[in-house]
């Protein structure tokens, strides 16, 4: 597998030349189609290795035709033309030959040949965004081709080798292009990508206690990260998620795809979640997210009367729809399921109608297990405060464990992230206080406290200094031999100038 340098130079290559703003889309698109072509070749020589036949061997032979294509779609899913694989297209654009028209063939071959198969779904419209007509990459077709060929050959380097039959490493370059991007992003990406090390935080702590097959889902599915990261990390039956962002929503498609989930174990659907739900009929053991920074929705008043929101009486602000998200995938939750999500802080403390909600999901339903600080500036370039907020709704306790793991306040600047995240989950694990960490606060205490969930209310991060009185009296002693000389060099400088003395 190639390293991450060479990664880096690569899409530093390709990013040249296709501004940023639609450069990702090409990256993401090419690598995929390059993979679905190296994993037909993979599985079709397999089959055909018992006949000395090769896949492109085999096909020239009207007899085998259809037979082939028929394996390919029931095995993979797609089917696409010796013709139009994604090696021969690299030779051609190696040889600086006009590639486009047999791109868009063998782009549409592959979402053509899924239609009426179990995989519609996941392959339809997938490669919307890979325009090659668009004027961004040239404005004749001559530029287009020039920069296309390039991006070919660019993927078609060692650094994006991701092809074999049990996808080993197919799905962590995935990966590794998806956080390349997201750091190059002027966002920094957190609205498709959630780091790996959150992933894993949240995997560790949504399946404390589940030994079983379960179903998991995200709201806000973006690039599918942590959902693929929650399906590879514990037992899961089915993934489901919801994506508003189209671009997005294809990604996560890929992403899935390339990592080798089935396509009856996925159900990801494009729309917005709170506005057009399109799960509503269903109820999740795990619910894992990472909210939308700074989202807006409509708060109309007609959601009053929406079982997802009603409960509070009131809606969160059209500005901030951080509690909408949170009630609509509560509303999801299993009585049993764990549900774990990073939000904004602000969620914490603002009030007016989220303190309203705050007292509701607390008071009321005492769903709220527990609030966790993250280290600071984990989502890459977002100046956002995050935390973790984990939700059960039949919880046996009444108090919520707070976690302050803020690092600026305890030592922790020479702490590696990896270190601190594990405290965090053996703390959470065995619901413990530790001086300075964590506190378990009852709900006197949160209620005294009017639900402001502020974590600094809970968790003293103030270090007591134990006083060595012995040092202070010599340090008093000190200061007062500097003071007495100083008055007597003053003295002595008020007789050479004739004056009274200034020392009184």
């Amino acid at each position: 597998m190639a390293s991450q340098n060479a990664l880096k130079k690569v899409l530093n290559n390709i990013q040249k030349e296709i501004p940023d703003a639609v450069s990702a889309d090409y990256i993401f698109g090419i690598t995929f189609y390059r993979f679905l072509c190296e994993k037909i070749n993979y599985h079709l020589d397999n089959e055909l290795s018992i006949s000395n036949l090769t896949f492109a061997q085999a096909y020239k032979n009207d007899l085998f035709k259809e037979t082939l294509k028929n394996s390919a779609i029931k095995n993979l899913g797609y089917f696409i033309e010796p013709k139009y694989l994604f090696e021969n297209i690299y030779e051609r654009a190696d040889n600086n030959e006009f590639i486009l028209d047999d791109l868009k063939v063998a782009l549409s071959q592959i979402e053509d040949s899924a239609i009426g198969q179990r995989s519609e779904d996941a392959f339809k419209g997938i490669f919307e965004f890979v325009d090659l007509d668009s004027s961004f990459l040239g404005e004749s077709p001559d530029e287009r081709n020039a920069i296309v060929s390039n991006l070919i050959l660019n993927i078609g380097t060692e650094a994006f080798s991701i092809a074999d039959d049990k996808n080993r490493y197919s799905g962590s370059q995935f990966r590794n292009i998806l956080s390349e991007i997201a750091k190059s992003s002027k966002k920094g990406g957190e609205e498709f990508y959630t780091p790996i090390n959150i992933c894993d935080i949240i995997s560790r702590i949504a399946s404390i206690d589940k030994n079983k097959t379960y179903s998991v889902y995200d709201a806000a599915a973006g690039s599918g990260t942590l959902l693929i990261n929650v399906f590879k990390s514990l037992q899961v039956s089915k993934v489901y998620g919801q994506e508003i962002n189209p671009r997005n929503y294809n990604l996560s498609r890929m992403n899935f795809i390339i990592h080798g989930i089935d396509f009856d174990d996925f159900d990801l659907k494009l729309g917005d979640s709170l506005e057009n739900p399109q799960h509503l009929d269903e109820k999740f053991d795990l619910i894992v997210s990472q909210i939308p920074l700074s989202s807006k929705w409509s708060a109309d008043t007609k959601f009053l009367k929406d079982e997802r929101f009603s409960g509070a009486g009131k809606l969160a602000p059209k500005s901030k729809a951080d509690f909408a998200f949170i009630e609509h995938m509560l509303f999801h939750l299993k009585d049993d399921g764990v549900m774990v999500a990073v939000v904004p802080k602000g969620v914490l403390f603002r009030g007016s109608s989220e303190e309203d909600i705050r007292k509701y999901l607390i008071g009321n339903m005492n769903c709220l297990d527990a609030v966790i600080d993250l280290p600071l500036s984990i989502l890459m370039k977002t100046s956002v405060d995050v935390c973790m907020l984990v939700f059960k709704k039949s919880r046996v306790n009444e108090d919520i464990l707070f976690i302050d793991s803020e690092n600026r306040n305890r030592g922790f600047e020479s702490t590696s992230l990896k270190e601190i995240l594990k405290k965090i989950f053996e703390v959470y694990e065995n619901r413990k206080e530790v001086d300075q960490f964590s506190h378990k606060a009852g709900p006197d205490e949160v209620d005294i406290n009017n639900f402001n969930l502020n974590i600094s209310r809970y968790v003293d991060a103030y270090e007591e200094k134990v006083l060595d009185y012995e040092d202070i009296f010599k340090e008093l002693s000190s200061v007062d031999a500097e003071l007495k000389r100083l008055e007597e060099e003053i003295d002595d400088y008020s007789k050479m100038l004739g004056i009274p003395s200034q020392v009184e």
